[in-house]
C-alpha cells in the first residue's frame, strides 16, 4: 500500500446558486441628491419718522428654491432708541412675537415653504430719540445653501417735531398827549 503524503492547496467554493445560474445582480446604492434650499429677505422702513412717533418696518421673506424650505425663522432686533410694539404677518401660518421688552421680534413659519412663495412681516415701533437708525433682520432655515441673502437692512431718520414759530406781540401804540 503506497500513500501519498504530499500536501497541495485545495480551493473550495460554496454557493447557494445552483451551477449554471448567474449570481443575482445587486443594484448600486443610490444616494439621493442634497436639496438646494435658498431663502432671501428684503426690508424697508418708513422715513422720516417724528420723535415719539411710529416707525414701520416691512420685511419680505421669499423661498427662492429650487427645493422647498421648512422651519423658517425671522429675527429682527430693534435698533437703538426704537421700542417695538407689534408684529404680524400676511401669512396666517406665521407666528410673530415681540419679546425682550420690545427689543426683538421673533417669527416662525412651520411647514413647507415652497419655491416662489413669500410672506410679509410688518413690525411697528416707537422712535424715542432723534437721529438715523439702521435696523437689520436675519432669516434662517435648515440647509439654506446661500447665506449671502439672509440679511437685509433699512434705515429711518427720526426728526424732532416741528415747532411753529412764535409771533411776538405787537407793541401797543404809545398815546401821545399834546398840551395846548
Amino acid at each position: 500500500e503506497v500513500r501519498d503524503t504530499s500536501t497541495a492547496p485545495v480551493t473550495v467554493t460554496c454557493s447557494t446558486t445552483p451551477p449554471g445560474v448567474p449570481p443575482p445582480v445587486v443594484p448600486p446604492t443610490v444616494v439621493p441628491p442634497t436639496p438646494v434650499i435658498d431663502i432671501g429677505v428684503t426690508k424697508s422702513a418708513t422715513s422720516p419718522t417724528r420723535l415719539n412717533g411710529n416707525v414701520t418696518y416691512t420685511i419680505v421673506v421669499s423661498s427662492l428654491g429650487p427645493d422647498p424650505a421648512t422651519g423658517v425663522e425671522v429675527k429682527d432686533p430693534a435698533p437703538g432708541f426704537v421700542q417695538y410694539s407689534s408684529a404680524g404677518s400676511s401669512d396666517p401660518s406665521v407666528t410673530c412675537n415681540v419679546v425682550e421688552n420690545g427689543a426683538l421680534v421673533s417669527c416662525n413659519r412651520p411647514g413647507t415653504f415652497s419655491p416662489g412663495q413669500s410672506f410679509v412681516v410688518t413690525v411697528v415701533g416707537k422712535a424715542t430719540k432723534t437721529g438715523t437708525f439702521t435696523n437689520t433682520v436675519t432669516v434662517s432655515t435648515p440647509g439654506d445653501s446661500k447665506a449671502s441673502n439672509n440679511q437685509a437692512s433699512a434705515s429711518t431718520v427720526v426728526v424732532a417735531p416741528v415747532t411753529p414759530p412764535t409771533s411776538k406781540p405787537k407793541p401797543k401804540p404809545i398815546v401821545q398827549i399834546c398840551a395846548t
